[in-house]
């Protein structure tokens, strides 16, 4: 998220990342024009997404704290350079790219979209940076994986998604075949389409990477393959015979 640090409606000053639902504080400066002051002007004013909703003053917003203090703009007299302290809890995962609230396909799907990342992205500040997971300035298949990683356990599971989970319901299974085999051998940057590897293409090395991890779970225990489950209930129908 960013803040407003003067009185233009679309200038963001700072974009700020932090850990997940910690606190943070942050310091800054501002210059205010005496003329530009009207009895209901706010001077800071808070962001919380991207979907085009208007800003809202700091001191109201349910998506931070306000320590202190809360000024109007037509406290000012003259024009003043005013130093200010404020402390925010994050209320957007880092995962959660489209600030919509779950971390999921749509999300790995707009990193991958800044690719082919297999051979690694620049990052360009204020434009990609947030898919840089890593913070090492290249968007490539390291953030995928700390993606994966991270979502996974927003999600709730306790290990990261697998490469092969097109569906990322946490299991690798036909599900996921199937929508590989639906876009195979296309173009395509979508985890969707069981495009795991990041290289632009839905091919047989997307296919290695499911059946390397195929009836895996990202929780544990692993669910067991279908032959286990052959195995399991052959034992149960023999043990139901010699009763």
């Amino acid at each position: 998220f960013g803040f407003h640090a003067d009185i233009g409606p679309t200038t963001v000053t700072a974009r700020l990342f932090d850990d997940p639902f910690q606190s943070f504080q942050f310091f800054f400066q501002f210059r205010v024009d005496p003329n530009s002051l009207t009895p209901d002007s706010v001077m800071i004013e808070f962001e919380p997404n991207n979907t085009g909703a208007p800003p809202v003053p700091v001191a109201t917003n349910n998506f931070g704290s306000l320590l202190e203090p809360s000024w109007q703009l037509n406290d000012f007299l003259s024009d003043a350079m005013v130093l200010g302290v404020y402390e925010f809890t994050s209320v957007s995962e880092l995962t959660d790219f489209n600030e919509d609230g779950f971390s999921d396909i749509i999300d790995i799907d707009l990193m991958l979209a800044e690719g082919p990342i297999a051979s690694g992205v620049p990052v360009v500040q204020g434009v990609n940076d947030m898919y840089d997971m890593t913070g090492d300035d290249v968007i490539d298949l390291d953030d995928r994986d700390a993606w994966l990683a991270e979502a996974a356990m927003v999600n709730g599971f306790t290990s990261p998604y697998k490469l092969g989970d097109a569906t990322l319901n946490g299991v690798v299974d036909g599900l996921d075949f199937i929508e590989w085999n639906e876009a195979k051998f296309m173009s395509s940057l979508s985890w969707a389409d069981g495009e795991y590897n990041g290289d632009g293409v839905v091919d047989g090395l997307d296919f290695i990477e499911w059946n390397a991890t195929k009836f895996t779970s990202s929780m544990v225990p692993s669910v067991p393959e279908p032959g286990a489950w052959v195995l399991v209930m052959l034992a149960l129908l023999f043990c139901r015979r010699h009763r």
